[in-house]
């Protein structure tokens, strides 16, 4: 700002010398014109601050500021130069030897300005402080070599227009420039102190003893949606959501934090925590406090997910425990069954009616399917909720595939087609986790085709990648069920409990492999098991 009005003054004198009606006003503006010694003073004294050079103040200001002083009394006072009529106004030269040291101190402050700004693009970290550092010695320079080629030429007699005063103006406009565009400015305590403030990335308020926001950053406008002027003035409790515990909180003076929900402009709660400081009189007097709210959003949804995560590490342990338990009963009803039909159909002793012998055994049987599906449900829960340890064997996954498939029992309404790699394909798996995968996606797929249809199952390679397919001519899957299918408890099946799919993926995952799906409604889906080739 100095530098601002010192080039007015200057161009503001300039302007009335070449204008004056007459010699004697023509040496009273020339006079006061006298006030350009000050340039080259106030631009060596911005490259040293701009360049962050220590110098003892009292040091930095005599040598910087004295001479020009001294210099402008000299010409106001002693009129060292001799008026004279240009085809621009009036302008002068200058008498004796002063020229020569008007010039030598132009030169002088302006050349120490430029040297030291060329130390600060040699220290400067990246292109763009290279680039402000350009534009600032530019800023410099143009009106440095306007002036001492007008001081040169006019200690030759040689008239020329005056250019130092405009070109000046250029160089502080790419100054400006600089400051603006490339985020060079000067390092002071305020500018950094206001710089922290309003880049600090907690919202900051400063509140006065009667609960009052006195000052607030930027981040706190952004935060809680209000401009600064609406949130200076405004009751502090007006944004807590309880404000009974934000006023005791203020008042305590043992807490220095707390965590409190503060309302946005929309009404939107949001969780912070809240770093107190008391601001006190020299007498010891409260007078307001500094308060910094941090944004504990994503903290608190951590903690939730945490909490969740340790309650499901609970059920899993408590499911494990009850498959273990339940597994017990269910194996002793499914022998209990099996002795009872193998003694239905060959004892003698039952004479019973062939009807009722054929009803018996159709109810041993359905019974016996129920059992079978709640040991699947047992099964699901323990393989997603337990840990997964993967023992991996060594196989031919085209002879796997078929002899898991000899050993299910499907529909004849339904026709499974397998489609094997062209050569044997040996690949590291945990068989039992693979058998639990086909189980749940072939049960799946015959589930979707309640009138029937085709199963088609292929095998290939991509890469160092095996690919295991399972494709339906089923019902398929809505578009906005897709991104649901692996969530447990989710399920479309008016009987099941929606672990099958994402009992799948984690058996999957837990060979280090993918599943990936793929469907239309109405034409059926295509679920698609993906495993790494492992040595």
């Amino acid at each position: 700002m100095v530098f601002a009005w010192i080039l007015f003054f200057w161009g503001f004198t300039e302007f009335e010398c070449l204008q004056a009606n007459d010699v004697h006003q023509a040496l009273f503006w020339m006079r006061l014109n006298a006030s350009w010694y000050l340039v080259p003073a106030v631009a060596l004294h911005i490259s040293i601050l701009y360049s962050n050079l220590r110098v003892n103040r009292p040091i930095l200001y005599s040598s910087v500021y004295a001479p020009p002083i001294i210099l402008a009394l000299y010409e106001i006072l002693a009129t060292p130069y001799q008026p004279v009529m240009t085809p621009w106004g009036w302008d002068y030269y200058y008498t004796g030897s002063f020229g020569y040291v008007e010039l030598l101190w132009g030169v002088l402050a302006s050349v120490a300005a430029l040297f030291i700004i060329m130390g600060r693009y040699r220290n400067a970290k990246s292109p763009e402080q290279k680039t402000g550092v350009v534009y600032v010695f530019s800023g410099f320079l143009i009106p440095m070599v306007a002036g001492i080629s007008y001081g040169v030429l006019l200690l030759f007699s040689i008239d020329v227009p005056d250019l130092t005063m405009p070109t000046s103006a250029l160089g502080f406009f790419l100054v400006g420039y600089a400051v603006w565009r490339h985020g060079t400015y000067v390092l002071t305590a305020s500018t950094a102190t206001e710089d922290i403030l309003s880049t600090m990335p907690d919202a900051l308020f400063l509140v006065n003893s009667r609960g009052e926001i006195t000052a607030s950053n930027r981040t706190a406008s952004t935060l809680f949606e209000y401009r600064t002027s609406e949130l200076v003035g405004k009751m502090l409790t007006s944004l807590s959501q309880d404000p009974g515990i934000m006023e005791a909180q203020l008042r305590d003076s043992t807490s220095t934090s707390f965590e409190i929900g503060l309302r946005t402009k929309r009404g939107l709660v949001i969780p912070v925590s809240v770093s107190k400081s008391r601001i006190l009189t020299k007498g010891g007097n409260l007078v307001g406090w500094i308060l910094i709210c941090r944004d504990i959003t994503e903290r608190k949804r951590l903690e939730q997910r945490l909490l969740n995560a340790e309650r499901m590490g609970t059920i899993g342990e408590t499911t494990s425990m009850v498959g273990h338990d339940l597994r017990n009963p269910l194996q002793a009803i499914v022998g209990a069954l099996y002795l009872a039909k193998k003694e239905l159909r060959s004892s003698p002793e039952f004479n019973l009616d062939p009807s009722m012998k054929s009803n018996l055994i159709e109810t041993f049987e359905t019974i016996e399917g129920q059992v079978g599906y709640m040991n699947k449900i047992v099964s699901d829960l323990q393989d997603y909720a337990a840990p997964l340890k993967p023992e991996l064997t060594e196989l031919d996954i085209n002879a796997y595939v078929e002899n898991t498939l000899s050993q299910m029992d499907t529909p004849q309404s339904i026709r499974i087609i397998f489609t094997p790699y062209n050569s044997p394909l040996r690949v590291m798996v945990d068989t039992g986790m693979m058998k639990r995968i086909f189980t749940n996606l072939i049960t799946n797929a015959i589930q979707a085709m309640p009138q029937g249809g085709e199963l088609r199952i292929g095998v290939s390679k991509k890469d160092e990648e095996v690919a295991l397919s399972f494709g339906d001519t089923g019902i398929g899957i809505p578009e906005e069920d897709m991104n649901k299918l692996f969530q447990p408890l989710f399920t479309t099946k008016a009987k099941g409990q929606g672990f099958g799919l994402p009992v799948c993926r984690r058996l999957t995952e837990a060979q280090g492999g993918r599943i990936e799906v793929q469907s239309k409604l109405g034409e059926g889906s295509t679920f698609t098991i993906k495993l790494p080739i492992r040595k």
